[in-house]
């Protein structure tokens, strides 16, 4: 769920980015999508291990991939934000 925030994050970025400057609004829109898609991704991963639990299902709970994507889509984020 910690996800949320930084969803929250890019998706707060890309709009400042779409409100403060003109020529950077395929940047601000790349970002909220990417925000957006954080946020589905949480979302998901969230409710794919409550199932598992709710069920007793023995199933792998460590996601190796996701959160390095996700925490280099945020610093890219990060990066683009404070450069624009």
């Amino acid at each position: 769920m910690q996800w949320f925030n930084a969803a929250t994050f890019v998706v707060s970025a890309g709009i400042a980015i779409l409100e403060i400057s003109s020529k950077a609004m395929r940047i601000g829109i790349i970002m909220i999508t990417f925000g957006f898609l954080m946020a589905l991704y949480a979302v998901l991963i969230y409710y794919y291990r409550l199932w598992g639990l709710y069920h007793r299902k023995s199933q792998i709970y460590y996601d190796p991939i996701g959160p390095i994507l996700m925490t280099i889509g945020l610093i890219l984020a990060a990066i683009v934000s404070f450069t624009y």
